[in-house]
């Protein structure tokens, strides 16, 4: 049976964390679970295995493997409400009136939940004031979603 040592576990947290900016030093079962499937297919013996064929790895495969693996894809609409409140109370009414174009980059919403739920929140502040036009796109590390 294939464990994770205390060192493939925080070199896992390291590279995640340098590469990605996604800090798992709390989930070290997640880790775990989620790898070691990916470990035994490809006939490695241990976590380290993997990390080293990552880095040798010129297609990235292995490392879009890794990072599908360890993202959680949590979505849904109207997620974190406190957020959509600074929106329209602290930064629409402080815009600058002679703005073409409002750009918005939605980081982290997998399947783009987050981004309708704030196109829905814009143009309902829109009813009652004046907003420029919207350019939107929604992104996300897994790039299976």
């Amino acid at each position: 049976m294939i464990q994770m040592t205390d060192k493939e576990f925080e070199n896992f947290c390291r590279v995640m964390q340098e590469n990605y900016g996604i800090d798992l030093k709390k989930k070290r079962v997640l880790i775990e679970y989620r790898m070691i499937a990916e470990v035994k297919k490809r006939g490695m013996h241990s976590f380290q295995e993997f990390l080293d064929a990552m880095v040798k790895d010129e297609s990235k495969e292995l490392q879009y493997t890794m990072i599908n693996q360890l993202t959680t894809n949590y979505t849904y609409f109207c997620r974190e409400m406190a957020h959509y409140h600074y929106i329209e109370t602290d930064v629409l009414p402080n815009l600058d009136k002679d703005l073409n174009e409002l750009r918005i980059l939605v980081a982290g919403c997998s399947s783009g939940q987050e981004c309708y739920t704030l196109l829905m929140m814009l143009e309902e502040y829109r009813l009652l004031h004046v907003l420029p036009s919207i350019a939107m796109v929604g992104c996300d590390i897994n790039n299976a979603v």
